[in-house]
């Protein structure tokens, strides 16, 4: 669709290919009015001071637009990421959700299942705990001898 000009004074070269569709400060609307999918991140290096702010403007829509960034050598040494490529360019792809929904499942019934059992096998020892410490409750009477 365009691109949006993160710098503001840079001379951006991308123009002759694609119509820029405003600035930084105008992210959301951008988003909202061309019903935005997929959004590239492409900074320079020096500007990934700024990558942090774009993020956190793009996480209110991150249910309905999918995001790319293009990594740093080292994300793409320690292979650490999930990437793919669009004309030869590498991009990282972000993903707002830590775990898919079926790792959630499984990992749900997993906390229930380690739970009861837990329970169930530590079931002596809570009732074993239970008793001794009524036993020696302040109702008890201890003999002290003097010596």
């Amino acid at each position: 669709m365009g691109f949006i000009d993160c710098n503001g004074e840079s001379t951006n070269y991308l123009e002759k290919y694609l119509p820029k569709l405003g600035k930084i400060n105008q992210l959301k609307e951008i988003l909202v009015e061309n019903h935005i999918e997929e959004v590239i991140i492409a900074i320079e290096t020096s500007e990934h001071s700024k990558l942090k702010l774009i993020l956190d403007e793009l996480f209110d829509f991150s249910d309905n637009i999918l995001i790319k960034v293009i990594p740093d050598t080292y994300d793409i040494m320690i292979g650490t990421v999930q990437m793919n490529h669009i004309y030869g360019a590498v991009l990282i792809e972000i993903d707002q959700e830590l775990m898919p929904n079926w790792q959630k499942v499984v990992k749900r019934m997993m906390d229930y299942f380690i739970s009861i059992l837990a329970l169930i096998i530590l079931f002596p020892l809570i009732i074993y705990t239970i008793i001794k410490v009524k036993l020696s409750s302040p109702g008890s009477v201890f003999i002290c001898r003097k010596e």
